[in-house]
């Protein structure tokens, strides 16, 4: 008897959760006032089934939430994973009155990268990936300017350091920035140092599965140079800018092939460091 009226304290209490689920979520009520047979045959069916849909929610809840806290346990929070520049934009929407009532998460790919964010977010990524190959601040920077110039020139303060040079080009660029605060310069910018450096581990895995035995031709410096000319607004085009930006002085451009990709590769001391797909191949028929 016991045994029963816990099976049955069980399917009520599930009966009763998922009903108070239902009627919480906006949108999602069963009752219909104009078809009452109706809506009483969907509560019935709710009724036969709430334990397992309570068991089935249950589960999805625990692994969601232990993901998250693995993740940030680690230092890799989820967001990592997201689209940053949306997170970023979100964040000015607290001080911006143009944005304050914008649906960000809506907005295309090329209206982010018209954004202030773009700008922090792109200089970060440029600056901390040459870092990371040992390459010297006054190369790093050199190379910044000289790829920021058309975007407008002005007096670089000596020896920058990263945010020091983010706030000199946004002066240039985006000077109604400052208005907004240091405050949320620097939670900007340590987001995107954490989203860089966690992109950079990432890709350097999924280099090392390009081979070099699928290298095929390398490209003379006029090639090199022609790679990416035309619209900016594609991320086609912006990925081959960002590939030769990270050029250094010995480093070679060659096409590669391999199913499912062709396109051209990064080389550097015989190891494919970047690459961008042109192709993508189904495989044969």
């Amino acid at each position: 008897m016991t045994t029963t009226l816990w099976i049955i304290g069980v399917w009520v209490v599930s009966t009763i959760a998922c009903i108070v689920f239902e009627r919480l979520v906006q949108g999602a009520n069963i009752w219909d006032a104009s078809k009452p047979i109706t809506s009483v045959g969907k509560y019935g069916f709710l009724f036969l089934f709430s334990p397992i849909v309570v068991t089935f929610g249950v589960s999805i809840a625990g692994f969601e939430y232990s993901r998250i806290g693995w993740r940030r346990l680690i230092g890799k929070p989820l967001w990592l994973d997201d689209d940053i520049l949306v997170r970023l934009v979100k964040r000015r929407q607290k001080y911006d009155e143009k944005i304050k009532d914008e649906k960000i998460a809506g907005w295309p790919g090329w209206r982010l990268w018209d954004e202030p964010e773009y700008l922090i977010h792109d200089i970060s990524k440029k600056y901390l990936t040459l870092e990371s190959e040992g390459v010297s601040q006054p190369q790093i920077f050199q190379k910044l300017e000289s790829f920021r110039t058309e975007f407008g020139i002005g007096e670089i303060p000596s020896s920058p350091t990263l945010a020091e040079y983010v706030k000199y080009r946004l002066d240039i660029e985006a000077p109604e920035y400052e208005a907004f605060g240091e405050e949320l310069l620097q939670q900007q910018l340590k987001d995107c140092r954490a989203h860089v450096l966690y992109q950079i581990d990432k890709t350097a895995k999924a280099e090392d599965y390009l081979s070099p035995n699928l290298l095929g031709r390398k490209l003379s410096l006029d090639e090199i140079k022609k790679l990416g000319v035309g619209s900016k607004s594609t991320t086609f085009c912006r990925d081959m800018f960002n590939l030769k930006f990270r050029m250094l002085d010995d480093d070679e451009v060659w096409t590669y092939g391999g199913s499912p990709t062709h396109g051209v590769a990064l080389v550097r001391d015989g190891k494919l460091i970047d690459h961008v797909i042109t192709v993508w191949t189904c495989g044969s028929a």
